[in-house]
């Protein structure tokens, strides 16, 4: 309760996100953020003054400011592309909070000693939020993603075969699924704000982790279940929907160095690092480029003939 209120503070400490507010048409406020950090960096003010105006026309022509508005969820269903993606990520989300205090509160009963399990459990998250930097880093967000959920499926499944005298092979693969999913857990905060747009970022996590709590609330049932069937149906439970999330991040565009989508309209025909930008762009600035060519090509003509 005390941390969450100090938290509060940030909201007068923290400084809004100027792409966001030049996304909405806020440009006074961003143009303020933006030369208070280039006066403590101690930058060059009129080379940054240049850049925010560019900057300025470029959200101009993009959207006019009654496009906008205030987004909601229901914008994030609107568009095909969007739709898809963000049921997704939902899915993921859900997944993921579900399997991951699922596995948290099931190490009691994976046999052996209780409190060694559960002090396993909660240290294997130091090193798997670690590891999840350099995945995302190196191997990119999609695969990383993917990756981590479809192994740590795997390694519930897996866990199902061990009992009696390979107790401790069970108990093991129950923490390098415990790893795995808190790995994943970290990454889809990354990638999931990285899949949305400006102006529905805040929209799209904020509304991906409500999704989240669904899970965290259904893994007790789960849990439970396996005390009325048979002790590895919570894991068989886990693996399978692990592995169909897994798959299902493989239909989502890779995020590590793209130019992210700023409004809607990036956003639905954003497909990653080489096509960052909406196609009507691409073909604005090709139509640009040939008509650059073509004139060069008549100036160059021209020459020729007052030569002659």
């Amino acid at each position: 309760m005390i941390a969450a209120l100090i938290l509060v503070v940030g909201y007068w400490v923290l400084p809004e996100s100027p792409r966001w507010l030049m996304a909405n048409k806020k440009f006074p406020r961003a143009r303020k953020i933006i030369m208070k950090a280039v006066e403590r960096n101690e930058k060059d003010k009129e080379d940054a003054e240049l850049k925010f105006e560019l900057l300025k026309k470029e959200f101009d022509k993009e959207q006019p400011k009654n496009v906008f508005g205030k987004a909601t969820v229901f914008d994030l269903l609107k568009m095909p592309t969007l739709r898809k993606r963000t049921l997704i990520v939902y899915f993921c989300w859900f997944v993921n909070s579900f399997t991951y205090y699922a596995m948290s509160l099931n190490t009691n009963d994976l046999g052996g000693n209780p409190y060694l399990n559960f002090a396993i459990a909660g240290a294997v998250e130091f090193p798997a939020y670690a590891i999840s930097i350099l995945l995302i880093q190196k191997m990119g967000r999609r695969w990383s993603q993917s990756g981590c959920m479809l192994l740590a499926g795997l390694a519930c499944i897996v866990t199902i075969f061990f009992s009696g005298s390979t107790l401790w092979l069970k108990i093991t693969f129950a923490m390098v699924g415990k790893f795995l999913i808190t790995a994943s857990y970290g990454i889809l905060y990354v990638y999931s704000a990285e899949i949305y747009p400006t102006v529905v970022r805040n929209v799209g996590v904020g509304s991906s982790s409500t999704i989240a709590r669904f899970g965290a609330i259904i893994a007790p049932f789960v849990k439970e279940l396996g005390h009325a069937t048979h002790p590895s149906v919570p894991f068989g439970v886990y693996g399978a929907i692990c592995i169909t999330s897994g798959l299902t991040v493989l239909f989502l565009p890779e995020t590590r160095g793209a130019l992210l989508p700023d409004t809607l309209a990036e956003g639905e025909e954003f497909q990653g690092p080489s096509s960052a930008l909406p196609k009507k762009s691409s073909k604005k600035a090709g139509s640009k480029k040939e008509g650059e060519d073509s004139s060069k090509g008549a100036d160059s003509s021209k020459g020729a003939d007052s030569s002659k």
